[in-house]
């Protein structure tokens, strides 16, 4: 189990469970709602300005019909409360600070909801900080090795607030937005993207190469030359990162794009943890 020490949970607080999750439902990108028998679920959603671009990812995470808590990184707490107060045109819902801690894990627990971007990825609970703090370390470090080697991009990390479209992170098949659910800021940039356009960049897990920094462009000469060395492994988690760069990388079945030469992308350097990290790929096809 790891103690995620950067991320605050907030109580919402409204008229009731329904009316909160009504509220997230009309400003994020996910269809917030619990299903008839439902009584505790986890969410993930974004929210967006109105052009689309993004602005914080965070969880939402119900517990037994009656309560309604974010997990959101600490870095969006304060624009987070600013965006609700925003849309909160009636002042019907406040958001207060909890002494608890969200706690992630690789394994069921009782208790414990299935992270929602992927099903394998592990499992997600709220526990008391003052109970939790004796028996679990700060474990961001391991978490975030956990969460790349599963090529999950999040805000703070890999996506810049004002910049980044999430769907060229992905955040569509971690299972962040809905494209049938009615309006919300940005929407029409998502529906557009999706239904008419190409996306033309994807994220990968790749290994570390610790001469570049976040937001650097990798030369192909340099990734593709490590990427083809068959024995590429990563000592930690035992990913190969071997073989074909062009049929086993950018064949691109899985992200509707052309089969290319090499020479027809870009590769950008996004968050990194130990031998491995996220690259941002982009077709110029």
């Amino acid at each position: 189990m790891w103690l995620l020490g950067d991320r605050t949970i907030l109580l919402a607080q409204g008229k009731s469970c329904k009316d909160i999750l009504s509220f997230f439902h009309s400003i994020t990108t996910n269809e917030i709602k619990l299903d008839e028998g439902e009584t505790r679920k986890i969410f993930y959603t974004c929210i967006l300005n109105p052009q689309g671009r993004f602005l914080m990812d965070f969880f939402i995470f119900v517990d037994s019909s009656i309560q309604v808590f974010v997990i959101i990184k600490q870095i969006f707490e304060a624009s987070f409360l600013q965006i609700t107060e925003l849309y909160d045109i009636e002042g019907n819902f406040a958001f207060v600070k909890q002494n608890k801690v969200p706690v992630f894990c690789t394994q069921p627990q009782q208790g414990y909801l299935a992270d929602p971007r992927k099903t394998s990825c592990g499992y997600w609970a709220i526990e008391n900080s003052n109970l939790v703090q004796q028996s679990l370390q700060h474990s961001l470090a391991s978490y975030n090795y956990h969460r790349i080697a599963n090529t999950i991009c999040e805000g703070g990390s890999d996506m810049i607030s004002q910049k980044a479209i999430i769907l060229e992170y992905a955040l569509d098949s971690l299972n962040a937005i809905s494209f049938t659910k009615g309006c919300y800021p940005g929407q029409e940039l998502m529906a557009r993207t999706k239904h008419r356009g190409q996306v033309r960049k994807f994220p990968l897990t790749a290994p570390n190469i610790e001469t570049y920094a976040f937001g650097d462009e990798i030369p192909l000469d340099v990734f593709t030359i490590l990427l083809k060395n068959p024995n590429q492994t990563s000592q930690q988690s035992g990913k190969n990162f071997g073989g074909s760069w062009i049929g086993n990388w950018i064949g691109g079945a899985q992200n509707n794009l052309p089969k290319q030469s090499e020479a027809n992308f870009s590769i950008t350097k996004l968050s990194h943890e130990g031998d491995i990290c996220l690259v941002l790929v982009k077709s110029f096809g």
